[in-house]
């Protein structure tokens, strides 16, 4: 069995990650039909605008300041927790990662986004029983 160009492309829509394409301007370029699903807009309605906008903002800051300069002064970023700002909705929760290449002669990155919402919110509920105990145990400890 071949796979030609036509079923690559289909599958990047397909897939169940978010993935963007973003020129060394931080400019997306492409974005597949999932993360265009999940800002609930078309893919070509997200060409042009910055990858940094597709984050809250306490996630862009740690887009911009941690993924955007490990890609700057190395060719990769793994699983940074950072929060999709969806319109009329609660952020989406995902883990980007990035990798710097050279296409046609441009610099370019390949974003990933993994949406994690629950493992995220199982997290939440273990730090929140955690901190809930904390100061029972200081009560305990006192006597």
């Amino acid at each position: 069995m071949s796979i030609g160009p036509v079923e690559l492309a289909d599958f990047w829509d397909l897939s169940p990650t978010g993935h963007a394409v973003v020129d060394d301007h931080g400019i997306i370029l492409a974005a597949n039909r999932t993360l265009a699903n999940w800002m609930a807009r078309p893919p070509a309605a997200m060409v042009g605008s910055p990858a940094s906008e597709l984050f809250k903002p306490a996630a862009r800051v740690l887009y911009l300041a941690l993924l955007a300069y490990r890609l700057a002064v190395g060719s990769r970023a793994e699983e940074i927790h950072l929060e999709l700002d969806i319109p009329d909705a609660s952020p989406l929760p995902v883990l980007c990662s990035g990798r710097r290449i050279r296409y046609q002669g441009a610099h370019l990155i390949l974003l990933t986004l993994q949406e994690f919402s629950r493992k995220h919110a199982l997290e939440k509920e273990l730090l929140e029983a955690s901190q809930s105990r904390e100061p029972l145990l200081g009560q305990r400890d006192k006597r």
